[in-house]
């Protein structure tokens, strides 16, 4: 009766002790494309980041997750229309100012960090701005003229 009784105190101990991947989540799934696929999970308490040169991941629980609307045609304050398609973009995005004026506009393409990745000045009413050499994430398309700016637009890369 002793030995029953501590191997079943044994086996309590053991079960709460080794509870190593427990959470309480309110939602979860798995997502598979062509690059491999991942469990997730949202709710959970702990997460982790790992950083490199090429990027960053977190794991884990209340990670942030944002809607967004993108506008790609908006009027500035100047009264230009100026519009920025397709976004998401893939190999390339289409900038366009309705009202072209060769005016010293230009554009820069900048990413998450604020690095320039392309400068260049706007030379026709549409110009094609390659996005091919991109990876996929959010960069920043800003229009300026006279070193002012004059509107910025959120690209998605896909």
């Amino acid at each position: 009766m002793k030995n029953l009784f501590l191997t079943l105190l044994l086996s309590i101990t053991l079960l709460f002790a080794l509870s190593a991947q427990e959470a309480i989540m309110t939602t979860g799934g798995n997502a598979a494309g062509s690059g491999g696929s991942a469990s997730f999970s949202i709710g959970q308490g702990l997460y982790t980041t790992d950083i490199d040169a090429g990027g960053s991941i977190a794991q884990g629980v209340q990670q942030a997750y944002e809607i967004s609307t993108f506008t790609s045609t908006d009027e500035t304050t100047t009264g230009r229309v100026i519009s920025v398609f397709p976004n998401p973009a893939n190999e390339y995005l289409i900038l366009e100012v309705a009202d072209f004026e060769n005016n010293q506009l230009q554009y820069q393409l900048l990413d998450i960090n604020g690095r320039i990745l392309d400068n260049q000045i706007v030379t026709a009413r549409q110009m094609s701005v390659t996005t091919t050499l991109l990876i996929p994430g959010t960069y920043f398309l800003k229009i300026m003229t006279n070193k002012a700016e004059i509107k910025t637009f959120k690209i998605v890369k896909l």
